[in-house]
């Protein structure tokens, strides 16, 4: 059995694949709940109901510093907060979805919502390094490492 996993199936299954069944599994989730796919109306939820959207994100160290890239396409600046709090850096921001009105909708597969994602970054970074920028809907954030968990050539006498 072991052999099946370990030389089989399991090399042949990308993470790509894994996240498109990730994927439909939350669609059978949203339809099973009665949430609509991008457009999660107030009447299908729940009283106290909040649902949290997940964000494409690449988390990368180079050199001295933690980079971390989030897509957030539709978002304004002002609706998104970043925080740093005992190791994790905190991203929130919300999505709103346009006013209809009278209109129906024929297909949206927009997400609106609120996006909450956290970060666990260790006591290794120095939170007052914390540079972050939003461009073309991405937010790039860099963490520097502090200076004692930096590697340093030492040298032999």
């Amino acid at each position: 059995m072991s052999n099946f996993f370990n030389g089989g199936l399991a090399r042949s299954i990308s993470p790509e694949t894994l996240a498109v069944v990730g994927r439909d599994f939350d669609g059978l989730f949203d339809q099973f709940f009665g949430a609509q796919r991008g457009r999660d109306s107030e009447s299908s939820r729940p009283e106290g109901f909040v649902r949290t959207l997940r964000v494409p994100t690449h988390v990368w160290e180079k050199e001295d510093r933690l980079h971390i890239a989030v897509d957030l396409p539709g978002v304004g600046k002002d609706a998104i907060s970043l925080t740093f709090e005992n190791g994790t850096l905190v991203l929130e921001a919300e999505r709103k979805a346009p006013e209809l009105g009278e209109h129906k909708s024929w297909h949206n597969s927009l997400h609106y919502g609120l996006y909450k994602q956290k970060i666990a970054v260790g006591e290794s970074y120095a939170p007052e390094t914390i540079e972050a920028s939003f461009t073309d809907g991405v937010l790039h954030v860099q963490i520097a490492k502090r200076p004692e968990v930096q590697p340093r050539k030492v040298e032999i006498k």
